[in-house]
Protein backbone atom coordinates (compact mmCIF):
# COMPACT_ATOMS: atom_id res chain seq x y z
CA UNK A 1 0.00 0.00 0.00
CA UNK A 2 2.90 2.71 0.86
CA UNK A 3 4.25 1.62 -2.61
CA UNK A 4 1.56 2.69 -4.23
CA UNK A 5 0.79 6.02 -2.41
CA UNK A 6 4.64 6.98 -3.12
CA UNK A 7 4.21 6.19 -6.97
CA UNK A 8 1.13 8.26 -6.73
CA UNK A 9 3.26 10.84 -5.25
CA UNK A 10 6.36 10.56 -8.12
CA UNK A 11 3.87 10.42 -10.53
CA UNK A 12 2.01 13.44 -9.52
CA UNK A 13 5.46 15.46 -9.18
CA UNK A 14 6.43 14.41 -12.53
CA UNK A 15 3.31 15.76 -14.11
CA UNK A 16 3.53 18.93 -12.46
CA UNK A 17 7.03 18.94 -13.46
CA UNK A 18 6.23 18.82 -17.00
CA UNK A 19 3.12 21.77 -16.55
CA UNK A 20 5.57 23.75 -15.66
CA UNK A 21 8.37 23.15 -18.51
CA UNK A 22 5.32 23.10 -21.11
CA UNK A 23 3.86 26.39 -19.25
CA UNK A 24 7.41 28.12 -19.09
CA UNK A 25 8.09 26.89 -22.62
CA UNK A 26 4.96 28.95 -23.89
CA UNK A 27 5.72 32.37 -21.79
CA UNK A 28 9.44 32.04 -23.41
CA UNK A 29 8.31 31.63 -26.73
CA UNK A 30 5.51 34.50 -26.67
CA UNK A 31 8.09 36.43 -25.68
CA UNK A 32 10.49 35.95 -28.14
CA UNK A 33 7.64 37.41 -30.55
CA UNK A 34 7.87 40.68 -28.58
CA UNK A 35 10.01 42.96 -31.17
CA UNK A 36 9.29 45.81 -33.61
CA UNK A 37 10.09 45.11 -37.23
CA UNK A 38 10.31 47.88 -39.60
CA UNK A 39 9.61 46.81 -43.25
CA UNK A 40 9.78 48.40 -46.48
CA UNK A 41 6.14 47.99 -47.91
CA UNK A 42 6.48 49.80 -50.97
CA UNK A 43 8.32 51.50 -53.45
CA UNK A 44 7.53 53.62 -56.27
CA UNK A 45 8.80 56.36 -58.81
CA UNK A 46 7.82 59.02 -61.18
CA UNK A 47 9.75 61.27 -63.11
CA UNK A 48 9.21 64.29 -64.19
CA UNK A 49 10.92 67.80 -65.58
CA UNK A 50 11.31 71.05 -63.55
CA UNK A 51 12.56 74.07 -64.30
CA UNK A 52 14.48 75.78 -63.81
CA UNK A 53 15.84 73.34 -66.48
CA UNK A 54 16.77 69.37 -64.61
CA UNK A 55 14.93 65.97 -64.53
CA UNK A 56 14.04 64.98 -61.48
CA UNK A 57 12.40 61.05 -60.28
CA UNK A 58 10.26 61.55 -57.47
CA UNK A 59 11.11 58.14 -55.31
CA UNK A 60 8.06 57.27 -52.58
CA UNK A 61 8.83 54.46 -49.84
CA UNK A 62 6.15 52.99 -47.80
CA UNK A 63 7.53 51.62 -44.29
CA UNK A 64 5.77 49.12 -42.01
CA UNK A 65 5.85 48.24 -38.54
CA UNK A 66 5.37 44.66 -38.79
CA UNK A 67 6.30 43.44 -35.37
CA UNK A 68 4.50 43.54 -32.06
CA UNK A 69 5.52 46.25 -30.29
CA UNK A 70 6.39 50.27 -31.01
CA UNK A 71 9.79 50.81 -32.70
CA UNK A 72 11.81 53.43 -31.50
CA UNK A 73 13.79 56.30 -33.13
CA UNK A 74 12.93 54.77 -36.33
CA UNK A 75 15.93 55.73 -39.06
CA UNK A 76 15.85 55.65 -43.15
CA UNK A 77 19.09 56.21 -44.77
CA UNK A 78 19.00 56.20 -48.37
CA UNK A 79 22.02 55.72 -51.24
CA UNK A 80 21.49 55.65 -54.67
CA UNK A 81 24.28 54.90 -57.45
CA UNK A 82 23.50 55.91 -60.99
CA UNK A 83 24.42 53.47 -64.00
CA UNK A 84 28.27 54.60 -64.04
CA UNK A 85 28.65 53.83 -60.60
CA UNK A 86 28.37 57.41 -59.62
CA UNK A 87 26.85 58.38 -56.04
CA UNK A 88 24.15 60.85 -56.87
CA UNK A 89 21.95 60.76 -53.00
CA UNK A 90 23.00 59.84 -50.30
CA UNK A 91 21.12 61.08 -47.13
CA UNK A 92 19.87 59.99 -43.48
CA UNK A 93 16.25 60.65 -42.63
CA UNK A 94 15.15 60.30 -38.53
CA UNK A 95 11.91 60.25 -38.03
CA UNK A 96 10.45 62.15 -34.40
CA UNK A 97 7.97 59.73 -33.60
CA UNK A 98 8.18 56.37 -32.69
CA UNK A 99 6.36 53.31 -35.12
CA UNK A 100 3.14 51.60 -33.28
CA UNK A 101 2.81 47.83 -34.96
CA UNK A 102 0.92 47.90 -38.33
CA UNK A 103 1.72 51.75 -38.65
CA UNK A 104 2.62 52.94 -41.87
CA UNK A 105 4.81 56.26 -42.76
CA UNK A 106 5.26 57.48 -46.33
CA UNK A 107 8.47 58.99 -47.17
CA UNK A 108 9.24 60.95 -50.53
CA UNK A 109 12.18 62.11 -51.99
CA UNK A 110 13.34 63.99 -55.39
CA UNK A 111 16.31 62.83 -57.01
CA UNK A 112 18.05 64.97 -60.12
CA UNK A 113 19.15 63.28 -62.92
CA UNK A 114 20.39 63.38 -66.29
CA UNK A 115 18.70 62.30 -68.94
CA UNK A 116 21.08 59.73 -70.34
CA UNK A 117 21.10 58.29 -67.00
CA UNK A 118 19.57 54.73 -67.68
CA UNK A 119 19.83 52.29 -64.40
CA UNK A 120 19.58 53.60 -61.12
CA UNK A 121 20.59 51.31 -57.39
CA UNK A 122 19.13 52.26 -54.80
CA UNK A 123 20.41 50.79 -51.25
CA UNK A 124 17.90 51.21 -48.24
CA UNK A 125 19.11 50.98 -44.73
CA UNK A 126 16.10 50.92 -41.78
CA UNK A 127 17.43 51.11 -38.55
CA UNK A 128 15.13 51.40 -35.08
CA UNK A 129 16.26 50.74 -31.65
CA UNK A 130 17.10 47.18 -31.27
CA UNK A 131 17.04 45.72 -34.95
CA UNK A 132 17.52 46.90 -38.90
CA UNK A 133 16.58 45.55 -42.15
CA UNK A 134 17.86 46.29 -45.49
CA UNK A 135 16.94 46.05 -48.80
CA UNK A 136 18.37 46.86 -52.71
CA UNK A 137 16.10 47.80 -55.29
CA UNK A 138 16.85 49.20 -59.11
CA UNK A 139 14.61 50.87 -61.84
CA UNK A 140 15.17 52.77 -64.93
CA UNK A 141 13.87 56.43 -64.94
CA UNK A 142 11.44 56.72 -67.66
CA UNK A 143 10.96 60.19 -68.86
CA UNK A 144 7.57 61.14 -70.94
CA UNK A 145 6.90 64.33 -72.64
CA UNK A 146 3.06 64.90 -71.67
CA UNK A 147 0.73 67.96 -70.86
CA UNK A 148 -1.32 68.13 -67.94
CA UNK A 149 -3.57 71.72 -67.46
CA UNK A 150 -4.95 70.71 -64.02
CA UNK A 151 -7.19 73.30 -61.81
CA UNK A 152 -4.76 74.25 -59.12
CA UNK A 153 -7.20 76.17 -56.86
CA UNK A 154 -10.77 78.31 -57.22
CA UNK A 155 -12.11 80.98 -54.93
CA UNK A 156 -15.13 83.30 -55.60
CA UNK A 157 -16.61 86.54 -53.80
CA UNK A 158 -20.41 87.26 -53.91
CA UNK A 159 -21.72 90.50 -54.50
CA UNK A 160 -25.17 92.53 -55.99
CA UNK A 161 -26.26 95.39 -58.02
CA UNK A 162 -29.75 96.31 -59.34
CA UNK A 163 -29.02 95.43 -63.08
CA UNK A 164 -27.58 91.54 -62.35
CA UNK A 165 -28.91 90.32 -59.05
CA UNK A 166 -27.02 88.56 -57.05
CA UNK A 167 -23.70 86.84 -58.47
CA UNK A 168 -20.95 84.68 -57.40
CA UNK A 169 -17.59 85.59 -59.24
CA UNK A 170 -15.34 82.33 -59.20
CA UNK A 171 -12.26 82.32 -60.14
CA UNK A 172 -10.44 79.44 -61.68
CA UNK A 173 -6.83 78.89 -61.21
CA UNK A 174 -4.85 76.56 -63.90
CA UNK A 175 -1.75 75.35 -64.52
CA UNK A 176 0.47 72.83 -66.62
CA UNK A 177 1.84 70.55 -64.28
CA UNK A 178 3.46 68.53 -67.45
CA UNK A 179 6.64 68.89 -69.14
CA UNK A 180 5.50 70.08 -72.82
CA UNK A 181 3.49 72.78 -73.98
CA UNK A 182 -0.67 72.58 -74.22
CA UNK A 183 -2.71 73.85 -77.12
CA UNK A 184 -5.89 75.19 -77.62
CA UNK A 185 -6.50 74.97 -73.91
CA UNK A 186 -10.32 75.61 -72.89
CA UNK A 187 -12.55 75.28 -69.94
CA UNK A 188 -16.59 74.38 -70.15
CA UNK A 189 -18.32 75.01 -67.10
CA UNK A 190 -21.98 73.54 -65.49
CA UNK A 191 -23.39 75.51 -62.51
CA UNK A 192 -26.28 74.42 -60.62
CA UNK A 193 -27.99 75.86 -57.50
CA UNK A 194 -28.77 73.23 -54.65
CA UNK A 195 -32.12 72.90 -56.45
CA UNK A 196 -30.59 71.09 -59.48
CA UNK A 197 -31.52 74.03 -61.30
CA UNK A 198 -28.67 75.18 -63.93
CA UNK A 199 -27.42 78.55 -63.64
CA UNK A 200 -24.33 78.78 -65.67
CA UNK A 201 -23.41 76.43 -69.36
CA UNK A 202 -20.63 78.01 -71.05
CA UNK A 203 -17.29 76.60 -73.47
CA UNK A 204 -14.73 79.35 -73.02
CA UNK A 205 -11.20 79.62 -74.83
CA UNK A 206 -8.87 79.47 -71.78
CA UNK A 207 -5.33 80.07 -73.74
CA UNK A 208 -3.99 79.14 -76.57
CA UNK A 209 -0.64 78.08 -75.61
CA UNK A 210 0.02 76.90 -71.77
CA UNK A 211 3.89 76.29 -71.15
CA UNK A 212 4.78 73.83 -68.28
CA UNK A 213 4.19 75.12 -65.06
CA UNK A 214 2.69 78.03 -66.69
CA UNK A 215 -0.52 79.45 -64.47
CA UNK A 216 -3.45 81.07 -66.15
CA UNK A 217 -6.83 82.42 -64.00
CA UNK A 218 -9.94 82.53 -65.77
CA UNK A 219 -13.07 84.20 -63.89
CA UNK A 220 -16.93 83.47 -64.91
CA UNK A 221 -19.46 85.07 -62.99
CA UNK A 222 -22.59 83.14 -62.15
CA UNK A 223 -26.05 84.17 -61.34
CA UNK A 224 -27.95 82.90 -57.93
CA UNK A 225 -30.55 83.04 -55.59
CA UNK A 226 -30.39 84.77 -51.90
CA UNK A 227 -31.54 81.65 -50.46
CA UNK A 228 -29.65 79.10 -52.59
CA UNK A 229 -27.42 77.44 -49.74
CA UNK A 230 -24.94 75.87 -52.51
CA UNK A 231 -23.63 75.57 -56.03
CA UNK A 232 -21.99 73.24 -57.78
CA UNK A 233 -19.93 73.28 -60.70
CA UNK A 234 -18.97 70.92 -63.36
CA UNK A 235 -15.23 71.77 -64.54
CA UNK A 236 -13.81 70.22 -67.54
CA UNK A 237 -10.34 71.42 -69.27
CA UNK A 238 -10.11 70.60 -72.43
CA UNK A 239 -6.32 70.59 -74.64
CA UNK A 240 -4.73 69.36 -77.97
CA UNK A 241 -4.10 65.72 -76.43
CA UNK A 242 -5.97 65.73 -73.27
CA UNK A 243 -8.70 66.43 -70.47
CA UNK A 244 -9.10 66.61 -67.07
CA UNK A 245 -13.09 66.58 -65.47
CA UNK A 246 -13.31 68.32 -61.77
CA UNK A 247 -16.66 68.71 -59.74
CA UNK A 248 -16.39 71.39 -56.84
CA UNK A 249 -19.06 72.75 -54.81
CA UNK A 250 -19.46 76.13 -52.45
CA UNK A 251 -21.46 77.92 -50.34
CA UNK A 252 -22.15 81.42 -51.65
CA UNK A 253 -21.76 84.19 -49.29
CA UNK A 254 -22.55 87.79 -49.55
CA UNK A 255 -20.76 90.59 -46.99
CA UNK A 256 -19.43 93.53 -47.93
CA UNK A 257 -16.07 93.28 -46.54
CA UNK A 258 -12.27 93.41 -48.43
CA UNK A 259 -9.86 90.20 -47.50
CA UNK A 260 -6.81 90.62 -49.34
CA UNK A 261 -5.09 86.93 -49.18
CA UNK A 262 -1.99 85.20 -50.09
CA UNK A 263 -3.29 82.17 -52.11
CA UNK A 264 -0.22 80.89 -54.14
CA UNK A 265 3.00 80.79 -53.03
CA UNK A 266 6.00 78.74 -55.13
CA UNK A 267 10.12 79.29 -55.32
CA UNK A 268 13.04 78.02 -57.03
CA UNK A 269 16.70 78.71 -56.77
CA UNK A 270 19.79 79.74 -58.45
CA UNK A 271 23.28 80.97 -58.14
CA UNK A 272 24.14 84.61 -59.33
CA UNK A 273 27.37 85.94 -59.94
CA UNK A 274 29.19 88.23 -57.01
CA UNK A 275 25.66 87.93 -55.17
CA UNK A 276 26.03 83.73 -54.29
CA UNK A 277 22.73 81.61 -53.77
CA UNK A 278 19.65 83.16 -54.63
CA UNK A 279 15.88 81.90 -53.60
CA UNK A 280 13.05 83.47 -55.95
CA UNK A 281 9.87 83.39 -54.14
CA UNK A 282 6.96 84.14 -56.12
CA UNK A 283 3.29 85.40 -54.60
CA UNK A 284 -0.35 85.91 -55.74
CA UNK A 285 -2.27 87.25 -53.80
CA UNK A 286 -6.29 88.04 -54.00
CA UNK A 287 -8.66 90.00 -52.58
CA UNK A 288 -11.16 87.34 -51.72
CA UNK A 289 -13.29 90.20 -50.14
CA UNK A 290 -16.58 92.13 -51.81
CA UNK A 291 -15.44 95.62 -51.44
CA UNK A 292 -12.18 96.86 -53.05
CA UNK A 293 -8.97 96.81 -50.77
CA UNK A 294 -7.42 99.92 -50.42
CA UNK A 295 -3.32 100.69 -50.08
CA UNK A 296 -2.74 97.11 -49.99
CA UNK A 297 1.24 96.87 -48.84
CA UNK A 298 3.13 93.52 -47.58
CA UNK A 299 5.61 92.93 -44.78
CA UNK A 300 8.04 89.81 -45.35
CA UNK A 301 10.77 88.69 -43.29
CA UNK A 302 12.97 85.63 -43.75
CA UNK A 303 14.75 83.75 -41.35
CA UNK A 304 17.14 80.78 -42.39
CA UNK A 305 17.22 77.35 -39.98
CA UNK A 306 19.81 79.08 -37.64
CA UNK A 307 17.32 82.22 -36.95
CA UNK A 308 19.57 84.52 -39.08
CA UNK A 309 17.24 86.79 -40.49
CA UNK A 310 18.05 87.15 -44.36
CA UNK A 311 15.85 89.29 -45.56
CA UNK A 312 12.99 92.06 -44.35
CA UNK A 313 11.43 94.32 -46.45
CA UNK A 314 7.90 96.06 -46.81
CA UNK A 315 6.49 97.25 -49.80
CA UNK A 316 3.39 98.53 -51.91
CA UNK A 317 1.39 95.78 -53.16
CA UNK A 318 -1.23 97.76 -54.64
CA UNK A 319 -3.31 101.03 -54.44
CA UNK A 320 -6.43 99.42 -54.62
CA UNK A 321 -7.34 95.69 -55.31
CA UNK A 322 -11.09 95.09 -56.62
CA UNK A 323 -13.06 92.12 -55.30
CA UNK A 324 -11.58 88.75 -57.21
CA UNK A 325 -8.46 90.74 -58.49
CA UNK A 326 -5.35 88.68 -58.19
CA UNK A 327 -1.62 90.36 -57.99
CA UNK A 328 1.63 88.50 -58.60
CA UNK A 329 4.55 89.51 -56.41
CA UNK A 330 8.24 88.23 -56.62
CA UNK A 331 11.14 88.80 -54.42
CA UNK A 332 14.88 87.73 -54.49
CA UNK A 333 16.34 86.00 -50.81
CA UNK A 334 19.58 85.38 -50.75
CA UNK A 335 20.67 82.15 -48.42
CA UNK A 336 23.64 80.13 -47.95
CA UNK A 337 24.01 76.63 -49.38
CA UNK A 338 23.93 74.53 -46.22
CA UNK A 339 20.92 76.48 -45.52
CA UNK A 340 18.35 73.42 -44.87
CA UNK A 341 15.11 75.54 -44.49
CA UNK A 342 14.33 79.35 -44.56
CA UNK A 343 10.82 80.46 -42.94
CA UNK A 344 8.97 83.72 -44.29
CA UNK A 345 6.59 85.42 -42.12
CA UNK A 346 4.14 87.91 -44.66
CA UNK A 347 1.79 90.32 -43.08
CA UNK A 348 -0.71 92.15 -45.87
CA UNK A 349 -2.13 95.05 -44.86
CA UNK A 350 -4.92 97.45 -46.29
CA UNK A 351 -7.08 100.29 -45.18
CA UNK A 352 -9.73 97.79 -43.34
CA UNK A 353 -7.62 94.83 -42.47
CA UNK A 354 -4.96 92.18 -42.24
CA UNK A 355 -3.95 89.01 -42.76
CA UNK A 356 -0.87 87.18 -41.30
CA UNK A 357 1.15 83.85 -42.94
CA UNK A 358 4.08 81.61 -42.04
CA UNK A 359 5.29 79.57 -44.46
CA UNK A 360 8.42 77.36 -44.60
CA UNK A 361 10.36 75.73 -47.29
CA UNK A 362 13.80 73.81 -48.18
CA UNK A 363 15.55 75.42 -50.79
CA UNK A 364 16.63 73.61 -53.61
CA UNK A 365 19.37 73.74 -56.22
CA UNK A 366 20.02 71.40 -58.68
CA UNK A 367 23.33 71.56 -61.16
Amino acid sequence: MKQKIIILVLLAVIVTMLISVLFTGCTSNNNSNNVANVKLEGFSHHETFELPAHYVSDLSFTLQNKGDVIAENVMLYISIVDNYGIEIYNKEVTFNSALSPNEEIVQSIDVPYDLYDTQFDVGISINWDGGTNQYTRSFEPEFKEYSDVVLESITHHESYNSSNGYTASVNLLFQNRGNLIAENVKIHVIARDDGGNENYNKEENLIPLLSPWEVKSYEITVPYDLDDTRLDLSITVIWNNGTNDYAKSFEPKFKEFSDVQLDIMTHYEHYKLFVGYVSTVNFIFQNKGSTEANNVDIHIIANDNYGNEVYNGEMLLNHSLIPGEIKFHELTIPYDFDDTHLDLSITVNWDSGSNNYSESYEPKIFF
